[in-house]
Formats: C-alpha cells, structure tokens, sequence
C-alpha cells in the first residue's frame, strides 16, 4: 500500500510485530527523537512540531511513534548565569544548558501530598496525542503513560526516596498510589482516543541491575504496575526500562507485560538469549546502543551490529529496529541514517538466523 505522496505504508508491518507474528519487514521505531536531529534531517532552523516531527520520521522510513500527554504546572526558578530552571508539577528541578534538560533535586515534600492534584481530566494534557493521531495515520500510535516509581523517586529526590522506604513505607506506598491512580485514567483515556499500544516508561535498573530489592519490588513497585497493565488489557503494554533488568523479566511476564523497550546492551542485555527465553512471551524493541555506537561508532561498525541485532531478535516476528534508549542530540546523522538503512535492507522476511 502507498500513500499519494509516494510514502510507503508500514502501519501494518508495526501492528503484527507488535501482536508478536511475522510481518513483511522489520519495524523501525524509537521511543522519541531530538527536536536537534529533525531540524538536521529537514534542514531547517525553525522550532518543531509534531507535522515536522511525523514527515522526519517518514523519511527514517519509521513505522511506529509516540505520543506523549503535556505535563501542566510548570514553574520557573531564577537561576544564576542566564540559565533556565524549573520545577514541574511532580516536583522535579531541571535546569537547561544548550537545550539539554537536566535533572538537579526534588522538592516534593511529605506534608505536600495531600495537597497535590494530578488531574488526569484535563483536556490540553490530550493535546499532542489527539494532533499524532489525526496526522499520523500511516503510523501505530503508542501512548506513553509514566511510572510510579520513576516519578516518586525523582519528586522526592533519590536519596530521600531510597531513606523513605525504610523510615516512611506507609508514605511511599501512599506517593505511589497517588501517582498510579492518575497515570491509570491517563492511560484510559489515551485508549479511548485510539492509541494502538500503550508505552510504560518506567526505568527499573542501574547498568548492574535492579534499582530495588526483589522484596521492595515486590512491596511497592509491582503491585501499582500490575494495577496498570490490567487497566489497559483492551491493548498492548510496552514496559520501557533502562539498564539491567533481566533479573525482572520473569516477574514481568508474569505481571502481563507484552513487550520491552530499551534493551540496553551496555547493561549486559542480550538480546539473543533474551529472543531465546522470552520471544513467544514478549516483544522486544532497541538493543541498538545509543550511548556509544551512534554517537562515536563508525557507519560500518553501525552496520554489522544491526544486521547482527535483527538476525539475533527478529525472526518469528515480535522484533522493533530501536535505540537502546531515544535519538538523543549527539547521535551522528550518519550513525543513525546507517541504522535506518541496514534495517530496510536486512530486515526483510525471511530473516536470516544469526549463526
């Protein structure tokens, strides 16, 4: 099928590797793009949008995007030197540098949570989701819903976090609670917008593994997680987590979970054993380091680790070309065009098994 303007429809293609059966090729995706790197491919200096957003995702020939609800409440912070702060609706700090957003603290107070109103009902939050979906319509449409435990974490700062599972459980427990809540009617109404997938971001795990014990996980993290994937059973649920998280799959599955995104493969996730143990169980997307590999890689290095990446994860279906974590601002042109490219020519069914 082939769009007017000569585009090449690949909504099919993300809709079967997604429900994990075979498609014609491999889907590329990621779970966002710097505004810096479309304005690089379009050529352009003006600011982005999400029509550009969508015509330069068509010429890296994706066939998935993300579509995000707006944060509201947002609050500016003097900073010395010029530099721009402010402090979100959760109550996380960030302070830009060159366009960069940077995490600095939380201020999210004990006394604060009763106060706080996350009010998932508010009708400019479905803004850019309702603008994906109307212009996007040769794409799946994935929409992302947070964490609970990211957001907790960074409100209250990790280190007051990490104090407050052992001096105040019964609060943490009651911040997650709060958090979920909200996050389960956002999901909700995404899916009664018409998403086709829903996008967990919830990072669980340093480069060496779990942030928490398997018994906090199992007393804050799981149940709330649980509670969502049941709340958007109607669809796919795709958890995407940094770092090391093998140690989690199993419970992971278990949870209902259909698919990971990220697969980070400096943090030791192999994606070849991972196809192995969990590929008629999950679908898996990234594995395509970010960090390294497409920001200081040559265009042959990037080459061979796709073809090999696709040969290891996309046989049988199930499989989404991806960075290990977004097309950050210092990924190379080059790199990431090489990456879009390799996957067109190698992702083609029948895969090739890797040997």
């Amino acid at each position: 099928m082939v769009l007017k303007n000569g585009v090449v429809l690949l909504r099919e293609d993300a809709l079967l590797a997604i429900h994990r059966e075979e498609p014609k090729q491999v889907p590329i995706y990621d779970i966002r793009i710097d505004d810096y790197i479309i304005q690089r491919l379009m050529k352009i200096t003006t600011p982005i949008d999400i029509k550009l957003e969508v015509q330069c995702l068509r010429k890296l020939n994706f066939s998935m995007i993300t579509a995000h609800p707006l944060d509201t409440g947002k609050m500016e912070v003097p900073e010395p030197k010029g530099r721009k702060s402010f402090i979100d609706e959760w109550g996380r700090q960030y302070i830009i540098i060159d366009g960069i957003k940077f995490y600095v603290k939380g201020t999210l107070k004990e006394a604060d949570l009763d106060e706080k109103n996350w009010d998932p009902f508010l009708e400019i939050r479905y803004r850019d989701i309702k603008e994906v979906l109307e212009i996007a319509k040769d794409f799946v449409v994935i929409g992302r819903v947070g964490g609970t435990f990211e957001r907790a974490l960074l409100a209250l700062g990790p280190t007051q976090f990490f104090t407050y599972i052992y001096d105040r459980p019964t609060f943490i427990q009651r911040l997650l609670k709060k958090i979920n809540e909200y996050w389960i009617e956002v999901g909700k109404i995404e899916i009664e917008l018409g998403v086709d997938a829903i996008l967990l971001t919830e990072d669980l795990a340093y480069k060496s593994g779990p942030y928490l014990s398997p018994r906090h996980m199992e007393k804050f993290i799981w149940p709330t997680l649980k509670q969502r994937i049941d709340a958007f059973r109607k669809i796919p649920v795709i958890l995407h987590s940094d770092g090391n998280i093998t140690a989690l799959l199993d419970s992971l599955v278990k949870l209902g979970i259909n698919g990971i995104h990220s697969l980070e493969p400096t943090a030791g996730m192999d994606i070849g054993k991972i196809k192995e143990q969990y590929g008629d169980k999950l679908v898996l997307m990234g594995n395509i380091d970010c960090g390294e590999l497409l920001t200081k890689g040559t265009r042959k290095k990037v080459q061979e680790t796709v073809r090999k990446t696709i040969a290891k994860a996309a046989p049988n279906g199930g499989y989404f070309l991806s960075t290990s974590n977004g097309i950050h601002r210092n990924v190379k042109i080059a790199n990431l065009l090489a990456m879009c490219e390799t996957g067109k020519k190698y992702g083609k069914y029948p895969i090739k098994t890797s040997k």
